[in-house]
């Protein structure tokens, strides 16, 4: 679902995100998106962490208590299916056991903000929450990017698929000709300053030195 009180249309959000200012800041601070989305504790955090104003309806340990599952990394899936069966199938068992511990912790009374320290970071979560318009549009410039890990880039582009749906913001996953990249900031913005040396995105953009490695 999505809150729009002030009627905010795509061309709208787009001129404001480019913006960044306060005042557009404040403005799409107002619009925001209540979604449930399955995906693993890695992902999870990665989003959390580049929320502005992030609102939890279900904490983690709430969905820790439904039923987790742990789900095999895309990397692992490619051995797997290359016929490299050890190192994923003894991820998954290490995995596995962790999540079987972190429940034994908090049987014996050990805090769950302390025994979740345990948790694989493949394991799968139904995420519930609601975020302003600026964050999410901030998480998708950079987890559509080709740079993103697979699993993120694929959580991302669903929700990206089902926002787009709204009434209010059809055809918000079109903004780019390039259906692999979304809206990566490259393509949207014209810079890149995730990788100095990428050049996935297109000619048209112009990719920054990298504060590092120069």
């Amino acid at each position: 679902g999505y809150f729009n009180p002030l009627g905010i249309t795509l061309n709208e959000l787009s001129e404001l995100f480019k913006n960044k200012d306060e005042a557009s800041k404040t403005a799409v601070e107002l619009t925001s998106f209540t979604f449930a989305s399955k995906i693993d504790l890695s992902g999870a955090i990665d989003t959390w962490r580049h929320t502005r104003s992030n609102r939890i309806v279900q904490p983690i340990y709430h969905a820790l208590a439904n039923n987790p599952k742990v789900s095999m990394p895309e990397l692992h899936r490619r051995q797997l299916n290359s016929g490299n069966e050890e190192i994923p199938m003894r991820s998954m068992e290490v995995s596995e056991e962790a999540v079987k511990l972190y429940f034994k912790l908090v049987d014996e009374g050990i805090e769950a903000k302390e025994a979740i320290n345990i948790l694989p970071h493949s394991m799968e979560l139904i995420q519930i929450e609601m975020m302003d318009c600026f964050s999410f549009l901030n998480i998708m410039a950079i987890r559509t990017c080709v740079h993103a890990r697979p699993e993120v880039q694929i959580w991302a582009k669903a929700l990206l698929r089902e926002i787009a749906l709204t009434p209010d913001f059809r055809g918000l996953d079109q903004m780019s000709d390039d259906q692999s990249n979304l809206l990566a900031r490259g393509i949207v913005f014209g810079y890149c300053a995730e990788l100095g040396s990428c050049t996935k995105c297109g000619k048209e953009v112009v990719y920054l030195p990298d504060p590092f490695r120069g």
